[in-house]
C-alpha cells in the first residue's frame, strides 16, 4: 500500500521563488562594466512556521523556470513538520 503525499497547499503551505542577483565589476579597457548573474531561490512557506529554502533539494530548469521535486526529496519537502534548526528573524539578536 502506498501513502499519498499531500500537496503543500493542503497543509497551509506554498512555494515561492525569488530571483537574487550576484554582481561584479569587470574591468574593460577604459571603464568598468557591471555584470550580474541571476540566482534563483525556492522556498517552502507554511503558516505559523519559518520559511525554509529548498533550492538545493529541487530540480530547477533555469531555461523554463519549471521546478520539479525529486521523488527522493518529496516527502521531506512536502512535510509541514520539517523545519530545520533556526530562529525567526524577530528572534535574531546581534551581539555587539
Amino acid at each position: 500500500m502506498t501513502a499519498e503525499i499531500a500537496r503543500p497547499e493542503d497543509q497551509g503551505c506554498r512555494f515561492a521563488e525569488i530571483l537574487q542577483f550576484s554582481c561584479e565589476f569587470e574591468k574593460k579597457t577604459l571603464h568598468k562594466e557591471l555584470r550580474c548573474s541571476p540566482i534563483p531561490r525556492i522556498f517552502r512557506i507554511c503558516r505559523d512556521r519559518p520559511a525554509v529554502e529548498i533550492t538545493t533539494l529541487v530540480d530547477l530548469n533555469t531555461k523554463t523556470g519549471e521546478v520539479e521535486i525529486p521523488a527522493s526529496a518529496r516527502q521531506f519537502i512536502l512535510s509541514r513538520e520539517y523545519t530545520p534548526k533556526g530562529r525567526l528573524w524577530r528572534d535574531v539578536v546581534l551581539d555587539h
